[in-house]
């Protein structure tokens, strides 16, 4: 029916049709489910899902659009025949969530670091010199004549 031909893109690689069946199905019978495949049989991260009743297309847009899943969010749209069918009274899926902002406690490094100091150059040969210690002279004692 119109209205309950679904769109579904960022589909993780790792979905066949029955993983997509299992996560639409809870909306409502499903007619037609499929995971496009190229000419290999791998997956090309698109599929369609096929409702019943143009409802359950509906309440799947709203549940499963912005849908996190495996790094991505799902795009569920109707399908382009149904959405240029049904005119401007077709459901829009609603935008993807908003990523919740973090609140990043750890301390930050100041704005401006000074370069570190140049560190001393070996001699040829790789022998580094070293400066010996200045002589300490013995206190002297005062004795009074």
């Amino acid at each position: 029916p119109i209205g309950a031909n679904l769109f579904i893109y960022h589909i993780p690689n790792s979905w066949d049709d029955e993983i997509l069946r299992q996560h639409f199905e809870h909306f409502g019978k499903i007619l037609s489910c499929r995971v496009q495949t190229d000419n290999d049989g791998r997956p090309r991260g698109f599929g369609f899902v096929s409702f019943a009743e143009a409802e359950f297309g509906t309440a799947a847009i709203q549940g499963m659009h912005g849908f996190p899943v495996e790094g991505k969010h799902l795009k569920v749209q109707l399908k382009k025949g149904d959405e240029q069918q049904l005119g401007p009274a077709a459901p829009k899926p609603p935008a993807p969530p908003p990523a919740a902002p973090t609140l990043d406690l750890a301390p930050q490094p100041p704005a401006f670091q000074p370069p570190p100091p140049p560190a001393p150059a070996a001699a040829p040969g790789g022998f580094m010199p070293v400066r010996p210690p200045l002589p300490v002279a013995p206190p002297v004692r005062y004795t009074p004549y």
